[in-house]
């Protein structure tokens, strides 16, 4: 129940919401413009030092994705962030979402290509490009599945080297 901010450099000080993760004494964060890691211990002690890393957009500054809210079924805003440069291939359109913190890694799910991040440095633990544009990232024990209702998939890799393990069929409509 403490407020505290976080001061933000460059091009992930935007001014628009976060969504973010936490798990222990570490927060993950996602804006428009890329992740950050963050220690809750040196935010708490207000020592200057919480910043852990950063991810940003690259060399020309742009944002990653725009942000897109829709309505749930229930009424409530819903937000998206739909990646800029790519464009929407069968009618998907390739989103970077934030999925759970595991241990030492967060997963991202980039336009296609899910990621697992080490919380601590910010470095890519590994990569694979064969999971969907869109979807939700979900995890349970030594495994994590993109959830696309736009693709009606649920595709599942290994949690610890990032192999895909399957891909099944999505009926349920969207989470």
């Amino acid at each position: 129940g403490i407020m505290r901010r976080v001061p933000l450099e460059g091009a992930l000080s935007d001014n628009t919401d976060k969504e973010a993760q936490v798990s222990g004494g570490v927060m993950v964060v996602m804006t428009t413009s890329g992740l950050l890691g963050i220690d809750l211990y040196h935010l708490l002690v207000g020592d200057g030092q919480a910043m852990l890393w950063t991810r940003g957009p690259g060399d020309d500054g742009e944002a990653l994705a725009k942000r897109r809210s829709t309505m749930t079924p229930f009424g409530a805003p819903a937000v998206r962030y739909c990646i800029n440069s790519a464009t929407a291939s069968g009618g998907v359109i390739p989103e970077l979402k934030l999925g759970p913190v595991m241990g030492d890694r967060v997963l991202l799910l980039q336009g296609g290509e899910l990621l697992a991040i080490d919380v601590i440095t910010g470095e890519t633990i590994w990569r694979n490009s064969g999971a969907p544009q869109s979807g939700t990232v979900v995890c349970g024990g030594d495994r994590v599945a993109v959830v696309s209702s736009s693709t009606e998939q649920v595709v599942e890799f290994d949690l610890l080297d990032g192999r895909k393990l399957s891909t099944k069929r999505w009926k349920y409509g969207v989470v």
